[in-house]
């Protein structure tokens, strides 16, 4: 009976990642950059390959994130550097042991191929292009090796080791910019809860929240008053936050409304 009751508290947990990782590759890949490139989405890619996360889990939210209406517009780009990415890992297999790619190189590696390969069709070979497309590749790869590191953290009862909050801040910023493509209004709430979140624990810890959120929702496609007033708001509810845990909130709310007036309608 115990054993029983261990093997399906197992399956729950594997289950609920797979779920995660599901949602996060579905999020990421909407996050994209120049030339219409997804490089965080095949970053996490990668990097679930390279740790042996559900391939069927990343496969599917990469393809949900790729979905477009009307139809004919859906991001082909995406699911071709999945494929590259699934087919460099099966090789990479396939090699002699002492010529394997060491696990931390393989997931930067898979990342960056599978950016750069597909979209030198959109670079039409102009140098500015080819500059993108080469930034985008960076930026593919370096997500992949953050999220690696994030991958193989476990949680544990103490706070967050100091090697994974980089990558996890990482990951919120992409998550920001693709859920702002889905759903800006859930994406705004999203952001003022973590500012306000870490308002409570310093007010410079607010104030950083406050514009990395707004730069993440900037680069997402939201306008400038949107971002400057979550600046302004995890500013002000970190300095409120030394008077009592019942001043940040509506000190955000405040300095994010008086910003806001200036919005373009």
């Amino acid at each position: 009976m115990l054993g029983a009751q261990a093997l399906s508290r197992i399956g729950g947990r594997r289950l609920l990642r797979a779920a995660g990782v599901f949602a996060a590759a579905a999020l990421l890949s909407r996050a994209r950059m120049a030339l219409g490139l997804s490089p965080f989405g095949l970053g996490l890619f990668a990097a679930g390959l390279a740790t042996g996360e559900s391939a069927a889990a990343l496969l599917l939210g990469s393809l949900l994130g790729a979905l477009r209406f009307p139809i004919w517009e859906i991001d082909l780009l995406l699911p071709a550097g999945c494929a590259l990415a699934m087919l460099g890992a099966l090789m990479m297999d396939r090699l002699p042991s002492q010529r394997k790619v060491p696990e931390s190189a393989a997931g930067p590696v898979l990342a960056g191929a599978a950016i750069f390969l597909p979209g030198l069709l959109r670079t039409e070979l102009e140098a500015y292009r080819m500059v993108l497309l080469l930034v985008a590749s960076v930026v593919a790869a370096v997500s992949a090796a953050a999220f690696q590191a994030l991958l193989k953290w476990r949680p544990t009862k103490v706070r967050m080791h100091a090697e994974a909050r980089a990558p996890a801040t990482l990951l919120l910023f992409a998550a920001l910019m693709g859920l702002r493509e889905v759903w800006e209004p859930g994406a705004f709430l999203l952001a003022s809860l973590v500012a306000i979140a870490a308002a409570d624990s310093s007010p410079g810890l607010g104030a950083m929240m406050g514009a990395l959120t707004g730069m993440a929702l900037l680069s997402g496609g939201s306008n400038a008053i949107l971002a400057v007033s979550l600046s302004l708001g995890g500013a002000v509810a970190g300095l409120l936050s030394n008077r009592g845990r019942l001043w940040a909130a509506p000190g955000f709310v405040l300095a994010t409304g008086l910003a806001g007036l200036y919005a373009p309608d």
